[in-house]
């Protein structure tokens, strides 16, 4: 049970980070516990196996899961990565999606997915507007995230 409660609290404080940065502002979410690789490939890989797509998220608690989701590979740290919704939507296609395997007979539990089918996110920097590092459970902050100024970690503008 405590286990359960630290891990709220933690998808709790990203939640309120991602709000703060984003608010007002038409983006979509990855959330993920290899944001490093990503960054350096520049490129959002699709799944091969299951459902073949690239998941993004308009949730913020759901993207901060995915952030927080330990992994017996990950790089220790996850990040939300944010993503300028209309550019993204100009280049890809965003197909609203719903996958029932998270639905129980009482509840259905949307997601707020939106997929891009059969496709990597190639020159990624051109949509993305910033990432939202973890904590870890210690308090010390993982990573840098969006500044004053506009910008976020490795360069990549928020100004497009």
């Amino acid at each position: 049970m405590a286990m359960a409660s630290c891990k709220r609290e933690r998808i709790d404080v990203l939640t309120m980070q991602l709000r703060t940065v984003t608010r007002g502002m038409d983006v979509i979410f990855h959330g993920t516990r290899y944001p490093r690789q990503i960054l350096m490939q520049d490129t959002l890989l699709y799944s091969r196996s299951g459902y073949q797509a690239v998941f993004f998220t308009r949730s913020l608690q759901v993207a901060s899961y995915w952030a927080l989701l330990e992994r017996d590979d990950d790089e220790q740290d996850g990040a939300v990565l944010v993503f300028d919704r209309p550019r993204l939507r100009a280049r890809y296609r965003l197909v609203p999606f719903h996958d029932p395997i998270w639905d129980t007979p009482q509840k259905l539990n949307d997601e707020a997915e939106e997929l891009v089918w059969g496709r990597n996110i190639e020159r990624m920097h051109s949509y993305l507007l910033g990432a939202v590092w973890s904590r870890r459970p210690n308090g010390e902050r993982a990573g840098n995230h969006f500044s004053s100024a506009g910008t976020c970690v490795m360069g990549i503008s928020s100004n497009g």
